[in-house]
């Protein structure tokens, strides 16, 4: 199965488009060093036109990394407002993005301007009350701290848009009456370190409304065996079971739980996809007998050279699983 990258921006990191004066360079350089940190954390890339190199078509760039940009951040000064190419081409093309929820806006005050009536000054901006950076009362570090702070939230409402629009997306392209892919994965308490793993390689996918996502532990726990799995039957429709000797030798799942899914995946009320995280005896089990089992080559993730590249690549192939079989879209 194959995957699309991620043009949509909720598994990327968002882009940050820089827009400022010339003469505030220095303000822009510290900005960078407070935004460091999000970058380390693949929050976000940041483009500004000091990244122009030689034989660049300038006015082509600028206008690219706009339209590409997730985040455009306009540094406040009089020396920007006294720019003519930042008035009449970027901040008009950067407030139609926001505008159509493709980018968000943000206006960081470095100094006093005529701000009064301009359309940036509409939007929320940063430091809290617009209060300039260069300004008597607090120190121009605390405001870039308070700057970088609001950003990092900022990034998030943004992705959370994203998920928003993603969903309405998805919701649009079902057929009618087609429920939402609910995944369960299901793991022995002894590998629950390992089941957050992989459930942090699904996550993002989950994030941006492809699939709900859930989790079912072979034991119990504050519930009966039966309770558990007959509530994790009415939300979910495909079960994840990551296949260890701890799993394969449990006999609370292996007894209990696998006859009534394995019942339901031969009734197709749902789907039932292991995913062979160790290696253990699955082939002399039922799930064996499987349309479905992960990776195709049957080495287990973790005797494979690489075994953060290999969950990375099988929460892409489930991924593609829900948009090829679950949803049939091709």
């Amino acid at each position: 199965m194959k995957s699309n990258d991620d043009a949509d921006g909720t598994r990327r990191p968002l882009r940050v488009f820089l827009a400022y004066s010339k003469k505030d360079e220095s303000y822009r350089q510290r900005l960078e060093v407070y935004l460091r940190p999000l970058e380390r954390q693949q929050k976000i890339t940041i483009w500004h036109d000091g990244n122009l190199v030689g034989g660049d078509e300038w006015d082509e760039v600028i206008c690219r990394k706009l339209e590409e940009a997730d985040i455009i951040l306009f540094l406040i000064s009089p020396d920007l407002f006294n720019t003519d190419y930042v008035e009449d081409k970027e901040i008009p093309l950067a407030l139609e993005r926001h505008r159509s929820g493709d980018a968000t806006v943000i206006p960081l005050l470095l100094k006093h301007a005529l701000t009064k009536g301009h359309p940036l000054m509409r939007l929320q901006g940063f430091p809290k009350g617009l209060r300039p950076v260069e300004s008597s009362g607090w120190g121009i570090e605390e405001a870039f701290y308070e700057i970088a702070m609001g950003l990092d939230e900022a990034i998030e409402t943004h992705r959370r848009r994203l998920v928003e629009k993603n969903t309405r997306k998805i919701d649009a392209a079902l057929p009618t009456g087609q429920q939402r892919a609910s995944l369960c994965l299901i793991a022995a308490p002894e590998d629950s370190l390992l089941k957050e793993r992989f459930y942090k390689e699904l996550f993002p996918f989950a994030h941006e409304g492809l699939f709900l996502i859930s989790d079912l532990d072979a034991y119990t726990l504050d519930r009966t065996v039966a309770d558990k799995l007959q509530s994790s039957l009415e939300t979910s429709n495909l079960f994840v079971p990551l296949l260890t000797p701890n799993l394969i030798y449990n006999r609370d799942f292996m007894d209990t739980m696998l006859p009534p899914l394995l019942d339901m995946q031969r009734q197709q009320r749902l789907h039932l996809v292991p995913i062979i995280l160790k290696a253990c005896q699955w082939k002399i089990t039922p799930f064996f007998d499987l349309p479905y089992v992960l990776p195709s080559d049957q080495i287990p993730l973790l005797s494979t050279a690489d075994a953060d590249a290999a969950f990375a690549a099988t929460a892409l192939i489930i991924a593609d699983f829900v948009v090829t079989v679950i949803y049939r879209q091709r």
